[in-house]
């Protein structure tokens, strides 16, 4: 029998997507949404653990942040990982509650390529975060390897 090789091997581990979000009840729907297409969610309670996790590990397929959160907003959060070379290529989502159109207008010259209102809707969120990380939405997750 044929061992696998390395692309192989990792074709099969979920791409992690990193999710940071303080509304314990968004935070559950948006993990539900991503886990359900195939995708590992990663989750962050704050802007800070946001940060932290992306220190550690940088090998994420996206990330999902709240504009609004304590201790370090996601826009602090996208500022910084536009600083960081490594960090740079790694597409941003960023979702929000807020009418504010200053903070649109923030995530979006600050580098996120997609900024999406609360409440979210699950079928579109599913096409987008499909479409950020270059995969295709209309394949069922269980044949996306």
């Amino acid at each position: 029998m044929p061992e696998n090789t390395t692309a192989e091997i990792l074709s099969t581990i979920p791409q992690r997507i990193l999710l940071a979000e303080d509304d314990p009840v968004t935070q559950k729907l948006l993990v539900r949404l991503i886990e359900g297409e195939g995708f590992q969610a990663v989750t962050a309670k704050d802007g800070e653990e946001a940060l932290w996790l992306l220190n550690e590990e940088a090998d994420f397929a996206a990330a999902i942040f709240d504009i609004q959160m304590p201790n370090l907003s996601g826009i602090g959060v996208l500022r910084y990982m536009q600083m960081e070379k490594r960090l740079r290529a790694i597409p941003v989502i960023m979702i929000t509650s807020s009418n504010d159109l200053e903070l649109q207008l923030q995530s979006m010259t600050g580098g996120s390529l997609l900024f999406l209102k609360k409440p979210i809707m699950p079928r579109s969120f599913i096409q987008l975060l499909a479409t950020v990380i270059n995969r295709d939405a209309t394949k069922p997750a269980d044949s996306r390897q």
